[in-house]
């Protein structure tokens, strides 16, 4: 039940999509996986009780989608300590954030020279 939790389910959601899908991709996620298998298992166990001839179907059924989603969190990559996808760099010091501001603007620059030479290719 714990990995069922929607706890969960919002720190994975925080780390697994940058910021600005992260609503939109965790709603489409949610929707899909429960109305594919929130709707169908009824459906399903019934005929795998039926198939089988096993009462006890509804339970293996449950046991091996809770084998799928122990899996699925095993294969999670640990994020602790790094920023949030889309999110903005993080700085302790005032010094950090001067040598970031340089290093962007020199980015920047080298970007408008890279620019401006592949403008002179075309016209020449």
């Amino acid at each position: 039940m714990v990995l069922m939790s929607p706890i969960r389910d919002a720190f994975v959601a925080a780390r697994a999509f940058p910021t600005r899908i992260r609503y939109g991709a965790l709603a489409i996620g949610f929707d899909v996986s429960v109305s594919r298998f929130g709707g169908t298992t009824p459906l399903v166990t019934a005929w795998l009780v039926d198939a089988a001839g096993n009462p006890m179907m509804p339970a293996y059924y449950l046991m091996a989608s809770s084998v799928i989603g122990v899996v699925s969190v095993l294969g999670l990559r640990e994020t602790a300590r790094e920023p949030l996808l889309g999110s903005g760099p993080r700085v302790a010091t005032k010094a950090e954030a001067v040598a970031l501001a340089l290093r962007k603007l020199k980015v920047v620059e080298a970007g408008k020279r890279e620019r401006e030479v592949v403008a002179q290719r075309k016209r020449a």
